[in-house]
Parts: C-alpha cells; sequence; structure tokens
C-alpha cells in the first residue's frame, strides 16, 4: 500500500509534468491529453516492475517492506537475487493478481507464502532490527 501510494503520487505527477509541458500541442510529440496520460501510464508500468525487482533485488524490501518490518528473501534467507525478484514482482503478482487468488492463498497457506512466492521459491519474513 505505502509502495503504491508513492507510485501513484509520481504517476499523478508525471501526468501534470507531461500535460502541462505542452506536449500534446498540435505537431508535438502527442496529439490529445488521453495519449500523453497513456504515455505516463506505460512509463508508471516500467516503473512499477523496475522499482520492485531493484529494491527486492538488492535488499529484500521495498520502502512500504522496510515500513511494515518485513522482507523478501530466498530459502537461504538472503535477498532473493534478479531471477526470482523479476520471478516474484512481476511475473508472479501478474498471475497471482488474477480475482486476487493468488493473494488469498496465503490465509490456507501453512508457510503463508502467496503464488508469487511459490513461484519466486520466496518467503517473506521478520525483518532484522
Amino acid at each position: 500500500m505505502i509502495d503504491q501510494i508513492v507510485l501513484y503520487g509520481l504517476f499523478i505527477l508525471l501526468c501534470l509534468l507531461v500535460i502541462g509541458t505542452g506536449l500534446f500541442e498540435p505537431h508535438s510529440l502527442f496529439s490529445d491529453p488521453l495519449s500523453a496520460i497513456y504515455f505516463a501510464f506505460c512509463i508508471l508500468i516500467a516503473f512499477y516492475c523496475t522499482y520492485h525487482v531493484v529494491f527486492t533485488d538488492l535488499l529484500g524490501q521495498t520502502l512500504g517492506k522496510m515500513a511494515l518490518g518485513v522482507r523478501v528473501v530466498n530459502d537461504q534467507g538472503r535477498p532473493p537475487g534478479i531471477p526470482r525478484a523479476i520471478m516474484r514482482e512481476v511475473i508472479g503478482k501478474l498471475l497471482s493478481g488474477i480475482l486476487y487468488i493468488g493473494f488469498i492463498w496465503v490465509a490456507f497457506d501453512r508457510e503463508k507464502r502467496g503464488w508469487h512466492d511459490h513461484i519466486a521459491g520466496t518467503y517473506v519474513v521478520r525483518a532484522r532490527r
């Protein structure tokens, strides 16, 4: 939730910046405000994936996970690394998001792991202080 607030705040700022610069004026990069917003949305998706993958790869935590005191680890207790981070944060969350079944799964899983964790071979644990 914290991560989404940060990312959507950036999205709104990016939309205002793109629209405010007049990039959708005739004979410019964008022909109408909607195409400028579509461009900003594409940038947001790319930034969202990069943000989650890089933070999960390097630290095992995004800003939101830091605030909650949890982190993502592999089966050896280390940050998952780039391949697992991509599997978890992009592919796994896309599949988990289908009707939210992959996230609801956490409530019924003995290890409290969502589909995205099972797909990537990761675990969410309390961060050491």
